[in-house]
């Protein structure tokens, strides 16, 4: 494991799942943020992973209650996907049109 972590990183759910329920490598991850080493970011779809994985290895009320907690606690910048979500929908639309058209 790398001892010399800093700048801006984004987590993917894995490395917060890791960080809330307090592994070797989450610790190391808290004590880097704890120290102001990093600048983290992650998004909404990672926050979901993160509470249904921890629903299935700690219950709904514990793994929620931390995902919460993280948030809350102001070390995490979350990045919206809504926008996302509904562009791609969006574009799958128009393309599938587009498709149909081309081959009629």
């Amino acid at each position: 494991m790398r001892r010399d972590i800093a700048g801006t990183l984004v987590f993917d759910a894995g490395v917060l799942i890791e960080l809330l329920l307090q592994s070797e490598k989450g610790i190391f991850i808290r004590d880097a943020l704890l120290n102001n080493l990093i600048d983290a970011h992650t998004t909404e779809i990672a926050i979901t992973e993160v509470k249904y994985v921890l629903c299935r290895k700690i219950g709904w009320e514990e793994g929620n209650k931390r995902a919460e907690k993280l948030l809350a606690s102001g070390y995490l910048e979350v990045w919206k996907t809504g926008w996302l979500i509904e562009f791609a929908a969006k574009y799958k639309c128009e393309s599938r049109w587009l498709i149909v058209s081309f081959l009629l």
